[in-house]
């Protein structure tokens, strides 16, 4: 009975509603000669009304300051942050377009407004991207201390983040991951992220650093030798095992493996030696 007569009220204010709206507008034409006022969808008005305001309540409550996201890579801390923009030229920046926002950023405080005016700059803005533009989100990559990192500090966490990142592919190939890092930075973190990925999947290493080459402790080897012969360049590639104490060509021939890692990963057997005696003269 009780949800009959919920029902029932239901009807009656539909009722009453429809018939105070017909009877302002048989009135109004009475006194006018212009042409009927069109019908007037009350519950579309209301609904869409109450649509923006939630749409508002929304978004403000998303500008709310908070650290949504810490996620560690190795020594490092990514950081998202989020907030509200606080200047029209910052979601210039955000849009990479040469159109001014500070009439849309005056409506910044009102979404709904916002939007409006975001609609009317047109494109590059496109409706898709509007919600990069309600809430401001920042990342950050802090390093072991806690700090902002620095360029050769942010160089170390894109190695990083790259080889991680090939964790769906089939075979992972670096080239030279050396370059520009330190043997420390190479030792404890990326030949302990390299051999993790490498119980995934093939993992091919490029190097002439004894680091990488010889520290990461490869399962097998491959090295490419340039060779004349009748005039003629001729390709080899000598492979074998780490523990082996020759490599071997597809056609028979062997190289010396202490010789080949000594001559490309230390510069030849006599530099390696004359660097060997110099830090035992500093030990001794």
């Amino acid at each position: 009975m009780k949800t009959y007569e919920g029902h029932e009220q239901v009807s009656l204010k539909k009722d009453w509603v429809n018939s105070v709206v017909s009877e302002i507008k048989d009135k109004l034409q009475r006194k006018s000669s212009a042409t009927n006022v069109s019908d007037v969808d009350l519950l579309r008005v209301s609904s869409n009304r109450r649509k923006v305001e939630k749409f508002e309540e929304l978004v403000k409550t998303a500008r709310t300051p908070k650290t949504p996201l810490r996620k560690r890579k190795g020594g490092f801390k990514i950081v998202a942050q989020v907030g509200s923009f606080s200047r029209a030229r910052e979601i210039k920046d955000l849009s990479r377009s040469s159109k001014s926002f500070s009439a849309a950023f005056s409506k910044y405080e009102h979404p709904y407004e916002f939007v409006q005016e975001l609609r009317k700059i047109g494109s590059p803005i496109l409706a898709a991207d509007f919600s990069k533009y309600m809430v401001k989100v920042e990342y950050k990559i802090l390093n072991r201390d806690g700090l902002q990192v620095s360029g050769g500090e942010r160089s170390e966490f894109f190695l990083l983040d790259r080889i991680e990142g090939a964790s769906s592919a089939d075979v992972l190939l670096i080239d030279e991951p050396e370059s520009s890092f330190d043997n420390h930075f190479l030792t404890s973190e990326v030949n302990e992220l390299i051999k993790e990925m490498s119980r995934q999947m093939p993992v091919v290493v490029v190097t002439h650093n004894n680091t990488v080459g010889v520290s990461i402790r490869p399962d097998f080897i491959l090295y490419t030798k340039k060779e004349v012969e009748d005039g003629e360049i001729r390709w080899r590639i000598y492979s074998g095992h780490p523990t082996s104490k020759t490599l071997t060509s597809i056609d028979g021939l062997e190289l010396n493996t202490r010789d080949v890692l000594l001559g490309n990963l230390e510069a030849g057997v006599e530099t390696y030696e004359e660097r060997s005696a110099a830090y035992e003269d500093l030990k001794n």
